[in-house]
């Protein structure tokens, strides 16, 4: 993995996490887990998928994925 890729599946939490939709961040684990924790603490949910070029994309939503 080269990077995280911070997306958000349907509303914006760019206030509530002060992360940007499609913020990018170098990947390492520690800054993986940091993500994930800041989210979990937030009381949403994240989704982690393989993205392309080495990339890793984490969706954030307050809801269970799916269509809307």
């Amino acid at each position: 993995m080269k990077k995280i890729i911070v997306a958000y599946w349907y509303s914006d939490w760019e206030k509530k996490l002060g992360i940007k939709h499609k913020q990018e961040f170098e990947y390492t684990k520690r800054k993986r887990n940091n993500i994930i924790d800041k989210v979990l603490g937030a009381g949403l949910k994240v989704m982690l998928q393989p993205g392309l070029e080495d990339s890793l994309i984490m969706w954030i939503d307050d809801q269970r994925f799916g269509q809307r």
